[in-house]
């Protein structure tokens, strides 16, 4: 299939645009970046998706444009689009943006930092009311608590458990004494 210059040269144009597109969604992540602190896993995460939109858009590209043949034109047209983006608009725009995206990401951060200093002031002045209740009820006297640890009286005539025996009325059993 024989491709005209004249098709070519508007490929590799239209090429160049998506390079450039592809340099503004890339632009979009670093502009959030200088935003919002990431950790590495996260830029690492925006560059994958960086890079599956690309390939996405690449392959779309390719298969409206040249009828899904790879053409070297069309992959250096994108790269070529992408560096002069890179080099032209997209510092201006990513220095511009993230210093409003960082002025933004300040402010909520603040706001939010007031909210949980004003939650805190509250639910501190909260657990001083409940201390002060503690306080009344500790002076009040208690019931005095038996030992856990000598709940069975221990006496060695007492039985506690005999299954051959029918049961008595009595809370305990008394165990005959064998002997003398």
């Amino acid at each position: 299939m024989e491709i005209s210059v004249h098709q070519q040269l508007i490929d590799f144009l239209l090429s160049m645009v998506l390079g450039g597109m592809i340099c503004l969604v890339f632009d979009g992540f670093r502009i959030l970046r200088r935003g919002i602190p990431h950790h590495f896993i996260a830029v690492l995460g925006e560059d994958l998706l960086t890079f599956c939109i690309a390939s996405a858009a690449s392959y779309l590209f390719m298969m409206t444009a040249s009828s899904g043949e790879v053409r070297l034109y069309i992959l250096l047209g994108e790269l070529l689009g992408f560096i002069l983006w890179r080099l032209t608009l997209g510092d201006l725009l990513v220095r511009f943006f993230g210093k409003i995206a960082a002025t933004v990401w300040g402010w909520i951060r603040r706001g939010v930092l007031a909210l949980w200093k004003t939650i805190r002031k509250i639910s501190a002045h909260f657990k001083q009311k409940r201390n002060i209740s503690r306080k009344k009820s500790e002076k009040r006297p208690k019931k005095p608590r038996k030992n856990q640890k000598n709940l069975l009286q221990s006496n060695a005539t007492l039985q506690y458990n005999d299954v051959g025996t029918p049961p008595t009325r009595g809370r305990y059993v008394r165990r005959k004494s064998s002997g003398a």
